[in-house]
């Protein structure tokens, strides 16, 4: 039973934050272009979350085989609820930028 309720809350948890990011990916591409006025820098928001995400996805996974994964799962939910709130209260590209970057640390430990 106890692993049903890990493997039920794992999903829950996944399709949650999965639904938060398909929203405001959807709209974080406008609010860059909108904010700088370049169709460029959409470009490199994207890189912003996969150099964080590439670069931290092996270190956090060995770290997690050793220490243990469930710490990292809620330290790495957790970096991404707080990544929705800069994104909503971001008015400069600086802050969108972070955030990406954010969320690419916050993700490496969850996937």
């Amino acid at each position: 039973m106890s692993n049903k309720r890990t493997l039920i809350g794992l999903n829950v948890s996944v399709f949650s934050m999965m639904l938060g990011v398909g929203m405001i990916m959807a709209l974080l591409p406008k609010r860059i272009i909108d904010i700088t006025g370049s169709g460029a820098t959409v470009g490199y928001l994207a890189s912003a979350f996969a150099l964080s995400y590439i670069i931290l996805q092996v270190p956090l996974g060995t770290w997690s085989d050793k220490i243990g994964f469930k710490y990292f799962l809620l330290i790495g939910y957790l970096l991404c609820f707080m990544t929705g709130f800069i994104y909503y209260f971001a008015d400069s590209s600086i802050l969108i930028f972070l955030g990406r970057g954010l969320q690419g640390v916050g993700e490496a430990p969850i996937w």
